[in-house]
């Protein structure tokens, strides 16, 4: 289980600080100690998904859906944290929907993955 949960922290964690980096180099994100525009805020929330959904299902396959739960709690505990610390920088709404979105979406990268026979 432990092996799901780091794996899918790691890709999370991975594909997030990527897609910043590369929308930050495509001009499509300000500097990191600049608010983003509406549409950044959009993008990355789109990031997001997509990271939890590829980080579920790597967790999933990894270790299986106990796993992925479990990572899905990680993020959401990690999410609040980071989320608290960047406070004023960004609007609520941002805040909210980001950590809504990201259980659900971790939880579906893990469905679309097939379940192993036995």
């Amino acid at each position: 289980m432990i092996l799901g949960v780091i794996g899918g922290f790691v890709a999370w964690t991975m594909i997030w600080l990527g897609a910043n980096a590369a929308l930050r180099t495509a001009g499509l994100l300000p500097p990191a100690d600049a608010a983003p525009p509406t549409g950044g805020l959009v993008l990355l929330i789109i990031v997001s998904v997509v990271a939890s959904g590829v980080a579920g299902a790597i967790s999933s396959r990894l270790s299986g859906r106990r796993a992925t739960a479990v990572l899905a709690g990680v993020l959401l505990v990690v999410g609040v944290a980071v989320e608290f610390s960047l406070g004023r920088l960004l609007p609520l709404w941002y805040h909210l929907v980001f950590l809504a979105l990201l259980i659900p979406a971790t939880l579906a990268g893990a469905a679309m993955m097939p379940r192993p026979r036995n």
